[in-house]
């Protein structure tokens, strides 16, 4: 588990924000005791985004399944970040997860959705900045990456706003609707100085 001083860094503390409509949102990583809505998010999700791997064909996690994954999250070398409005509802959901083996531990593969009433208000480019901000503290992180679909440009453009280039291409990801789609892959630099050339 990796340390900045006296904090752990797979845990985000909590914290409030304001989106550029004026609406509030609670930050904070996801306890045990929320894999139920968790699951309700997951679910309500991948039926109304094309921009992520799940699909409603796909059999969800189980409710034990869930949990391990909060928890082994929360004892890990990533960071997950839940997004709550101010009812307490799960609005999004995002993280880094580091590569597991030596040759890859500098780079965080990051992950992001967002429930549909909330996406396009600022909430992707502020969840972004908390990742980035992040792994920029984490000692060991010196690039992220992120995948994203070729028909996605609003996310695309959120990404490029963060910092990230597009720097490769994964010919039929994906086979959604009746026909493949390719998978932009882009990277931000989070390392100290300047990027290797």
């Amino acid at each position: 588990m990796l340390q900045a001083g006296n904090d752990v860094l797979s845990v985000f503390p909590p914290k409030t924000i304001t989106l550029r409509d004026g609406a509030t949102v609670h930050l904070r990583s996801p306890e045990v005791s929320d894999a139920a809505g968790m699951l309700e998010y997951i679910d309500e999700v991948r039926r109304d985004c094309d921009g992520i791997m799940l699909s409603p064909e796909d059999e969800l996690p189980t409710l034990e399944w869930e949990r391990d994954w909060v928890r082994r999250r929360r004892e890990g070398d990533g960071v997950q970040i839940f997004a709550e409005d101010e009812a307490g509802r799960q609005i999004a959901l995002c993280g880094i997860e580091p590569g597991k083996m030596a040759r890859l531990r500098h780079a965080g593969s990051v992950g992001i959705s967002i429930r549909k009433p909330w996406r396009g208000r600022g909430l992707g480019t502020a969840l972004m900045q908390e990742l980035i901000a992040w792994a920029e503290a984490n000692e060991r992180l010196a690039v992220l990456s992120l995948g994203v679909f070729e028909d996605n440009p609003r996310a695309r453009h959120v990404y490029e706003r963060c910092g990230f280039e597009a720097n490769g291409r994964s010919r039929w990801h994906a086979f959604r609707e009746g026909r493949y789609v390719d998978e932009i892959i882009m990277t931000r630099w989070v390392g100290t100085g300047a990027p290797p050339v």
